[in-house]
């Protein structure tokens, strides 16, 4: 207060301001971490996860082509990751967690279908939910309304969606 001439400040006040400087550190040095990552060949985007493995660590979720990583590509990471590494955190480069997942559905065809057309509308309705899938990315919420849409629009014609999902 003697060099701005503003009266003391508040606990809460001064808590606030400390807290806004954090977050802007923190965002910077996810920053740091996100462009290191790119650097190392074969990695297209990272998702930067504070506290993954508890207070001080970092996971740094490495994502290559179909959002995949390999060991080489782990490595890579891991190595930029131990240079920036300070005393006080502990950055870790991990592989994305494939998830799987049935849905049930109910398609009603138009006409009759022969075989191969059976197995052509069942490859359109996978290639229409694998497309509507990676549109929406790592970390994003699924509608099922939006994934119907998708297959109703490879499937136009051959078959009815009726259903997608069952719900409870």
């Amino acid at each position: 207060s003697i060099l701005t001439g503003r009266s003391d400040e508040m606990d809460r006040n001064y808590k606030f301001r400390l807290s806004r400087r954090y977050d802007t550190l923190v965002s910077s040095n996810n920053s740091k971490l996100h462009l290191e990552a790119l650097r190392v060949p074969g990695v297209l985007d990272t998702r930067i996860v504070n506290g993954y493995f508890g207070v001080g660590s970092v996971g740094v979720v490495v994502l290559g082509p179909e959002n995949q990583s390999n060991a080489q590509t782990l490595r890579g990471v891991q190595a930029r990751l131990t240079q920036l590494q300070g005393p006080s955190a502990v950055f870790t480069a991990v592989s994305a967690t494939a998830v799987s997942f049935d849905i049930e559905m109910k398609l009603k065809p138009t006409r009759a279908l022969t075989l191969n057309e059976k197995r052509q509308l069942e490859l359109q309705v996978r290639r229409g939910l694998r497309n509507y899938f990676r549109s929406e990315g790592i970390g994003s919420t699924a509608s099922l309304e939006d994934a119907a849409e998708e297959i109703r629009a490879y499937i136009q014609g051959v078959a009815r969606l009726s259903s997608l999902g069952n719900p409870e």
